[in-house]
């Protein structure tokens, strides 16, 4: 390695310790206060940085809060990686969308603030250079879910896990685009009231209200 390159890669760990420092301040404060505790001058502060030292990594409070609730998907990851997923492909698309179900509903704001932030479009950037500071975190995936994992957003995530079930011919590939809007839609209404009142449902509704959903949308076999 030359000593120009030996310097790259010195600033290349120097930058994941120093997100990794802000990154761990922001779950501590989350843990605390909830997403909406958040702040620049709070996570500054927790680090032992100022505010305009955060700049050097996060674009803004948006940003830190997107790379910070990361963490809340280890468990759904790790259950991604561990579940026996159907050979059909309908069935699959589903229990992929019960696990997404079953742990949005424990960490819902920090799901929202996942999928549904002003940087959510982004999110293959944030899930790399995330799982580039923790990989013990994404688990052993197969991969149509890593390619899944890696979406640019919730709605790209949705496609290539939809996509078995238009090569199967179970769904008509120019109906695919639209049942993926109205599916991520209806998610995001169910999870938004969640947010709004946590006790309005519990993982075991979540799962069943957005399986009617996907159920009416897609030609899921009756079970006899």
């Amino acid at each position: 390695m030359t000593a120009m390159e030996q310097s790259l890669e010195n600033k290349k760990i120097q930058r994941r310790r120093m997100m990794s420092y802000f990154i761990e301040a922001a779950i501590g404060i989350i843990e605390q206060n909830g997403v909406e505790g958040l702040s620049l001058r709070k996570v500054a502060q927790a680090a032992g940085y100022n505010s305009a030292t955060l700049y050097h990594y996060f674009k803004d409070i948006e940003h830190l809060s997107l790379m910070a609730c990361m963490k809340y998907l280890r468990n759904y990851t790790l259950q991604l990686a561990a579940y026996p997923y159907s050979s059909d492909p309908l069935e699959a698309f589903l229990e992929i969308w019960d696990i997404f179900c079953e742990n949005a509903c424990h960490y819902p704001k920090e799901f929202y603030t996942l999928f549904f932030n002003k940087h959510s479009n982004e999110l293959n950037n944030t899930i790399t250079e995330y799982y580039e500071l923790f990989p013990e975190e994404l688990g052993k995936q197969t991969e149509l879910i890593s390619r899944m994992l890696l979406g640019q957003n919730i709605y790209e995530r949705n496609r290539f896990i939809m996509a078995p079930i238009v090569e199967a011919g179970w769904l008509e590939k120019e109906d695919a685009e639209l049942v993926n809007e109205i599916i991520i839609f209806c998610f995001k209404e169910i999870l938004a009231q969640k947010c709004a009142n946590p006790d309005c449902m519990d993982g075991d509704m979540m799962k069943k209200k957005t399986r009617q959903i996907i159920c009416r949308l897609l030609p899921v076999p009756k079970k006899g």
